[in-house]
C-alpha cells in the first residue's frame, strides 16, 4: 500500500470512529468564510481584508472563535507580509515553526515551540493531511475544487479529538490555511 492510500485509509478509519471532528466551510474562500459544525453551528470565522491593489501582498487573515459557553472570543492570526503567526497572543515566523526536509516527499514539518508536538504535513489526493509523531492523523483540510457538470464541494476541515487545547487547534488550522494558500498562489 502506497503512503498515500495509507494516510488516506488511516484518515478515514478516524472520521469513521468519530475521533475527528468536522467543520465544512461556507464557501470556497477559504480567508474569508465561516466553518460550520456538522449541527451548521459556526465555530469559526476567517477574516482577511481587502488589498488596496491586486499586486500587493495579501491583508492578515484572523481566524477567530467565540466559545458560548464562556463567553469568549479567541483569536490566531496569519500575517502574510510579515510571514508571522500569531495564536494564544504569542508571535512566531513561520520560519521558526516550519521546516523541509532534503528528501523529496513534500512534506512539511510544523512545530509551535520545543516543548509542543511536531507535525508532519502533506498534500495527498487533493487534501492537506496533518499527522503526528505516531503518524496518526491529527486534521485534514479538502482542497475546494471545480467540477463542470456537478456543483462544487465545500473545502471540509477535519479536527482530531485529541487537539485538546484551543491554541492547538488554531495553530494546526492555521498551518493547513497557510499550506492551502501557498498551493494556490503557487497554480496562479
Amino acid at each position: 500500500m502506497s503512503s498515500s492510500s495509507s494516510a488516506a485509509a488511516t484518515l478515514a478509519a478516524a472520521v469513521a470512529a468519530g475521533r475527528m471532528h468536522e467543520y465544512t466551510f461556507e464557501s470556497e474562500r477559504l480567508l474569508r468564510t465561516a466553518l460550520r459544525d456538522v449541527y451548521l453551528t459556526r465555530q469559526y470565522t476567517t477574516i482577511t481584508g481587502t488589498a488596496k491593489n491586486p499586486h500587493s501582498t495579501r491583508p492578515p487573515t484572523t481566524l477567530e472563535r467565540y466559545e458560548p459557553s464562556t463567553n469568549e472570543l479567541t483569536k490566531a492570526v496569519i500575517d502574510w507580509k510579515a510571514r508571522t503567526l500569531q495564536v494564544g497572543g504569542e508571535m512566531k515566523g513561520v520560519d521558526e515553526v516550519k521546516r523541509k526536509t532534503g528528501n523529496f516527499t513534500g512534506s512539511r514539518y510544523w512545530r509551535w515551540g520545543d516543548d509542543k508536538e511536531e507535525y508532519k504535513v502533506r498534500y495527498l489526493d487533493n487534501m492537506w493531511i496533518a499527522s503526528d509523531a505516531n503518524n496518526e492523523p491529527v486534521a485534514s483540510l479538502t482542497s475546494a475544487t471545480k467540477h463542470v457538470f456537478k456543483p462544487n464541494p465545500l473545502p471540509v476541515l477535519r479536527l482530531s479529538r485529541a487537539l485538546q487545547s484551543e491554541p492547538q487547534r488554531q495553530f494546526v488550522i492555521l498551518l493547513l490555511l497557510y499550506s492551502e494558500t501557498k498551493r494556490l498562489d503557487r497554480q496562479d
